[in-house]
């Protein structure tokens, strides 16, 4: 069986992504992560918002 080169490999994305979020946590005190993911939590709500109402208006 021959190997195929991938053009997207979803498990280094995936590692790639925990790498990052390493990288931004690191260092931060329990209540400043805490704090981060409640702002990309907000960040998240607000763009699932404008989304629903970018497709109702499209309706």
């Amino acid at each position: 069986m021959t190997k195929t080169e991938k053009a997207f490999d979803c498990v280094e994305m995936m590692h790639q992504g925990q790498a990052e979020l390493r990288r931004k946590l690191e260092g931060m005190t329990p209540e400043q992560q805490r704090e981060y993911w409640h702002e990309r939590t907000e960040e998240l709500r607000a763009l699932q918002q404008q989304i629903r109402e970018e497709k109702a208006r499209q309706g």
